[in-house]
């Protein structure tokens, strides 16, 4: 690891929880006082006749067996004060050279190791966001096409009670739509946390956690996009190579989901109660393929799946 490390991203409690433990708490600034004392005594003594009065003659002329003795002293005091910070990217450095004085933390090279026989681990690989803008705006340009997807729920019977039943549905289904694609955009915008991709020689090894706090999202993506970074905090997750992490249990585009179950179930009240809705096979066919198309998107635009071994990390720092 590298002896300097800059913080692209710091998650400055974290670091405080972490320093506070290590140090006995955080010191963040220094007064310092400088003084200097200089004293000195000197003494004359001479005999003779005095000539004059003044006590610099005096001391050019004396002669005679007259003794006299001058006592000069000279006393200076000099004070200097100042006051030095501590920076969190210099508090994040002192933090890292105590966890390593105290095995601490430990760097990873491998999933063959026991990864959590330190509290923290340091990780460099190539980092990318999971990105759920592109998928937010394609929902927001389908919204004018959802009048269509009623086309799916059109009943073969002209009676007035099964076409009141299957305006409802038709209603309920956009209304569904809707309400997702709001869903999503509010937390989008709202979200605190940012996930992103770890890779090292082209494989994703995992997926880091980040709490943006007061950070704009769009600018800690940018900063992280497509570099190597130095990634430093806690192992949440680990899991073997016949298992995977799933990025949509913890992120905004779950709702996605929850809207394809619910069609789902939709889809299955008309398949059982067909007598009240009239609506042929084919056009179920048609609805349960617009699930399949769903997913098929979905797993187009990201990387739904992480395949093991790999690891979830809460990010204390990303550095350069």
């Amino acid at each position: 690891m590298k002896d300097l490390l800059e913080p692209v991203y710091l998650n400055e409690k974290m670091l405080l929880n972490c320093a506070g433990y290590l140090f006995d708490g955080v010191e963040t600034s220094t007064n310092i006082s400088q003084s200097n004392n200089d004293q000195s005594t000197k003494s004359v003594t001479g005999s003779g006749g005095i000539g004059t009065s003044g006590v610099l003659e005096w001391l050019a002329k004396a002669e005679g067996n007259l003794e006299g003795k001058l006592n000069l002293q000279n006393a200076n005091n000099y004070s200097k004060s100042s006051t030095k910070y501590l920076t969190f990217g210099a508090l994040h450095m002192k933090v890292l050279k105590k966890l390593h004085e105290d095995k601490l933390i430990k760097k990873f090279e491998g999933f063959d190791e026991d990864l959590k026989q330190s509290p923290y681990i340091a990780i460099e690989a190539d980092l990318q966001p999971v990105d759920f803008f592109e998928l937010l705006q394609i929902l927001k340009m389908l919204t004018p096409q959802l009048k269509y997807l009623t086309t799916f729920l059109n009943k073969d019977s002209t009676d007035k009670n099964q076409s009141s039943h299957q305006n409802q549905l038709n209603n309920d289904i956009i209304e569904i739509i809707k309400n997702l694609i709001l869903e999503l955009e509010k937390n989008y915008l709202e979200s605190n946390l940012l996930e992103m991709l770890m890779s090292i020689n082209g494989r994703c090894i995992g997926v880091i956690d980040i709490d943006l706090e007061n950070n704009e999202p769009n600018k800690i993506k940018s900063q992280l996009n497509d570099g190597n970074f130095i990634i430093i905090g806690k192992i949440t997750k680990i899991i073997n190579d016949d298992q995977n992490i799933n990025l949509l249990q913890r992120n905004v585009i779950t709702p996605l989901l929850s809207l394809v179950e619910r069609i789902s179930l939709l889809v299955e009240a008309i398949n059982s109660n067909k007598e009240d809705y009239e609506i042929s096979d084919s056009k179920i066919s048609e609805i349960l393929a617009f699930k399949q198309r769903t997913y098929f998107i979905i797993n187009s635009l990201l990387d739904i799946f992480i395949d093991g071994p790999a690891m979830r990390i809460r990010a204390m720092s990303i550095c350069i």
